[in-house]
């Protein structure tokens, strides 16, 4: 009797732990970092470098807070852009869905540039 009452137990711990990490359906937070645009030409030392950015992923939605409405995203698979969009007045993005993989996310503010790798799935 103690066997079953460990067993299932123990099976009630582990079995929400293993469904939330296989998911990916999840969101996920991200950093992106970055980089000045032209360091030498900003009268600042160019060795300083950017706070990173934080964003979170659902699915093929990103959220990049309301501080960042009406940037540019890039979203690119080597040097090619496959989609560019702004960000909306709510802060996000959603990628098309024929977007599938490991790509590159660049978002581009007035005087640098951020970048992160995001898999869409």
């Amino acid at each position: 009797m103690k066997k079953v009452l460990l067993v299932s137990l123990s099976m009630l711990v582990i079995l929400p732990s293993i469904r939330f990490v296989a998911n990916p359906l999840y969101a996920q937070q991200l950093i992106m970092g970055g980089q000045y645009d032209h360091p030498r030409d900003e009268g600042h030392v160019s060795r300083i470098p950017l706070p990173p950015i934080y964003i979170t992923q659902e699915e093929h939605k990103i959220e990049f807070g309301v501080r960042y409405a009406g940037n540019m995203i890039e979203v690119m698979d080597d040097d090619m852009v496959l989609f560019i969009t702004t960000i909306d007045a709510n802060g996000c993005v959603n990628i098309p869905a024929k977007i599938i993989g490991t790509v590159k996310l660049v978002l581009l503010l007035e005087k640098s540039t951020y970048s992160a790798n995001i898999n869409l799935y």
